[in-house]
């Protein structure tokens, strides 16, 4: 039970400082800044970001295939991909 309530807790604490960041970030300027961004520079920083994924995925397969995991190259990717989905969402 303390263990519910301190993920609870842990939940409410991360919706609070959400809710207090997004009253004092003008969306309208994050988008405007966004917008002088030359579309190449976010291409390239996405590539990163996903050449940065997929090292790590990689990583993931080899120590899998250490300790006698089997799984496929695809596999390990779609794992890895949604770990890192939920790992940004909580």
């Amino acid at each position: 039970m303390n263990r519910k309530l301190y993920l609870l807790a842990k939940l409410l604490v991360s919706i609070g400082l959400l809710a207090i960041l997004t009253r004092q970030i003008d969306g309208g300027a994050v988008l405007a800044a966004f917008a002088r961004v030359p579309n190449g520079v976010l291409a390239e920083a996405f590539l990163v970001i996903l050449a940065q994924f997929a090292v790590a995925a990689i990583r993931w397969l080899l120590l899998g295939r250490l300790t006698g995991a089997s799984l496929s190259i695809w596999q390990t990717f779609r794992l890895f991909f949604a770990a890192m989905f939920f790992n940004q969402l909580l």
